[in-house]
């Protein structure tokens, strides 16, 4: 082998440029070959291989409709309501909300305590240091 590869080293440059086309393209043949038996073969049930032929912006489409068909499906459902519950004759709302003076007071309470029972923000010292780096080219 090493004296055929020194045969080739003593060749002109167009003869080595032929020897190396010639090696890359059996290498690449042998390389498809094998690729495309793998890719032929049948699998253990019999059937032959088959690609999937869906692209991947029709997968993407697709899923993005059932996806906005269950939001609509969702949104459209009557809401579940418990039986044993009263159900108000009016819908709650913060317009309509009526509250006593207890609760006025309590509400006003929290929110006083809130307001005066932030914390402080305690700072902290820090030093930095800093050094001068010095090279010495050898």
């Amino acid at each position: 082998m090493r004296k055929f590869l020194q045969n080739i080293y003593r060749k002109p440059k167009e003869v080595r440029d032929n020897y190396a086309l010639v090696t890359a393209g059996v290498f690449t043949m042998v390389v498809c070959v094998f690729w495309v038996t793998a890719r032929l073969q049948a699998p253990i049930n019999g059937d032959l291989i088959v690609s999937d032929s869906i692209s991947p912006f029709a997968t993407l489409i697709k899923k993005s409709k059932e996806q906005l068909a269950a939001l609509k499906a969702a949104s459209t459902e009557e809401p579940i309501v418990d039986q044993g519950a009263p159900t108000p004759a009016a819908t709650t709302t913060a317009a309509n909300l009526i509250l006593t003076e207890e609760d006025k007071a309590t509400a006003s309470a929290k929110a006083s305590s809130t307001a005066t029972s932030s914390q402080e923000v305690q700072y902290k010292e820090v030093l930095i240091g800093t050094t001068t780096a010095t090279t010495t080219e050898q």
